[in-house]
């Protein structure tokens, strides 16, 4: 099975993964301590066909709902939280939040 993945160089290259190694990945979201539950609706932001797809089966497995973007723009982001009654935003909006609060502690009016 091909993962396609940009790693560290930025550039998109096809990972070679065999069917055991994506069933333990499967198992890996399934036993953790997630606090996803069924009926939870999550934003998925980054491809399917990228390490995000790896999240689509065990949390549809899980009875949650994925909301997927074509790409990640604040706004639209935030709008869609109350539109689709997301439950539980990606990790990659935390980062953001605190860099947002930075920005708005040093600008002057």
């Amino acid at each position: 099975m091909l993962h396609f993945s940009s790693g560290s160089t930025g550039k998109v290259k096809a990972a070679m993964q065999s069917y055991g190694n994506r069933l333990a990945a499967f198992r890996k979201v399934l036993l953790s301590d997630s606090e996803v539950r069924p009926g939870d609706r999550l934003a998925l932001l980054g491809p399917v066909t990228h390490a995000s797809g790896m999240l689509v089966q065990p949390n549809l497995f899980r009875g949650t709902e994925l909301v997927l973007f074509e790409r990640f723009d604040p706004a639209e982001f935030l709008d869609s939280v109350g539109r689709h009654g997301l439950s539980s935003p990606p990790s990659r909006i935390w980062p953001r939040r605190r860099l947002a609060k930075r920005e708005s502690e040093f600008q002057t009016e």
